[in-house]
């Protein structure tokens, strides 16, 4: 075989070389697109997928608050009415009834309160033993208080 039959052998070597490797080359350059186009179509399906989530969610927030905002509304509504019927009852002056005279037993009630506190009991065991309301018992004791600063 002659110089150029063997040259002509080498450069179709060298050629279908270059091709396979431009193929390659070709190849994972698709390869990359297609992996970039499906991160991109995942990314899309999630963004869509939290968008509906969202969505979701306010339309519960916007139910939630919308609720609550008709309680509030209500009682307001029942505040109003209790502060005019308090301004009318402060309108038409004092009661008829007149509330109850303290009983006999109420200096005495206040001395053993005193006692007791002077003991060292709390509130609440004073109550309980003179079978009183704690407010009762309070009251007692911030009188007195008051009767001692005047």
């Amino acid at each position: 075989m002659s110089h150029l039959a063997w040259f002509a052998i080498g450069l179709a070597l060298v050629l279908a070389l270059a091709a396979m490797v431009l193929a390659i080359l070709a190849m994972r350059k698709l390869l990359r697109r297609s992996r970039r186009q499906d991160i991109a179509d995942a990314v899309g399906n999630d963004v869509a997928e939290l968008m509906a989530q969202l969505d979701g969610l306010a339309r519960r927030i916007d139910t939630t608050v919308e609720s609550r905002l008709s309680r509030l509304q209500k009682l307001i509504d029942v505040a109003d009415a209790r502060t005019a019927a308090l301004g009318r009852y402060d309108a038409q002056g004092p009661s008829q009834n007149q509330p109850p005279r303290p009983s006999q037993e109420s200096p005495q009630r206040s001395v053993k309160i005193l006692q007791l506190k002077n003991q060292g009991m709390d509130i609440v065991e004073i109550a309980k033993q003179l079978d009183m309301n704690v407010g009762e018992v309070e009251l007692v004791l911030n009188l007195k208080r008051c009767g001692e600063q005047a």
